[in-house]
């Protein structure tokens, strides 16, 4: 017999990964499939398809196969699916329809965060350096309001929606109940992390002090120093000179005291220039009042634009 499901969905810059690797893929009462989990790098293509595939890809009875194998268990384990890639997903609709039927009587979990801190963390860590591009180009520094320009530009394609919180809430709404989707704030696990695993220990159906003892002083994925954003922004403005890329990767990987140096400084910290501030809480005000009205949160006392 299936024992109770939990779909956690994100959102992005929200401490996810830490969940997964600590507490989702570690706690003996859970069965956890995505990140991290058991046999994940043989199902990643399947779990990266659900979110992002359309259906002329997607190979639907693999999955079944798979959450059939994951959570066909002792009705004491707690199940869960975890994977943020959802809400960047330019397919939402069609992943909720997906998990509504690998799991049609799931709680939904999703964790929001204030946007006018999220984007300066997802620029910091992904969006100062180009990805998806042709070689010469990976990974080429990208200035913040370039970017920031380009993802505005392009809201359908870029970060823009996966922030839109209101629109995943009524996606999952569709084919969930309301009373099985779960919004928790991100800035309680900063200022009141013991309320705020009280609530994870609720969902999952464990004690809030294994989610404390597992979560305890937990260290997420290493993120880009200052120092190396400093030092890749004028590489970036050099890159006219011919060879000096070619230089640069060979002075890295012989000089290893430089890499050191880059990756051991204080975390990058990035300030929004106002006009930037101004755009980002236009853009989500409205739909973060339709969400606080929906759920009851109270959202103006962590300053999300409304």
């Amino acid at each position: 017999m299936r024992g109770p499901v939990v779909i956690h969905i994100g959102g992005n810059k929200t401490a996810s990964t830490a969940l997964q690797r600590r507490l989702f893929a570690k706690h003996p009462h859970l069965r956890y499939l995505g990140e991290d989990c058991d046999g994940y790098e043989k199902l990643r293509p399947l779990l990266d398809s659900l979110a992002a595939d359309d259906d002329s890809h997607f190979d639907s009875q693999a999955a079944r196969r798979v959450f059939a194998d994951r959570f066909d268990v002792s009705g004491e384990a707690t199940c869960i699916f975890s994977n943020e890639d959802i809400m960047t997903s330019t397919l939402p609709s069609v992943c909720a329809s997906r998990l509504k039927v690998l799991a049609p009587e799931a709680e939904v979990v999703m964790v929001i965060r204030n946007q006018l801190t999220t984007w300066p963390s997802w620029y910091a860590n992904h969006g100062a350096y180009l990805k998806n591009v042709p070689r010469r180009f990976w990974r080429r520094h990208v200035g913040l309001e370039e970017w920031l320009d380009f993802c505005f530009t392009f809201p359908k394609r870029t970060p823009v929606e996966a922030m839109n919180y209101e629109r995943f809430f009524t996606i999952f709404q569709e084919h969930f109940s309301s009373s099985r989707i779960h919004v928790l704030l991100y800035e309680d696990l900063l200022t009141d992390p013991t309320s705020y695993y009280k609530q994870w220990g609720h969902l999952l159906g464990i004690p809030y002090q294994d989610v404390l003892a597992y979560m305890a002083n937990h260290i997420e994925r290493r993120r880009n120093t200052g120092r190396q954003m400093i030092y890749d922004r004028w590489v970036s403005k050099l890159s006219v000179i011919p060879g000096l890329q070619t230089a640069n990767s060979v002075m890295l990987r012989s000089v290893p005291g430089v890499k050191d140096w880059l990756d051991n400084g204080p975390p990058a910290q990035i300030k929004l220039p106002e006009v930037w501030k101004r755009q980002i809480s236009d853009y989500y005000r409205s739909s973060n009042a339709n969400l606080a009205k929906i759920t009851g949160l109270d959202l103006t006392r962590h300053g999300y634009p409304l």
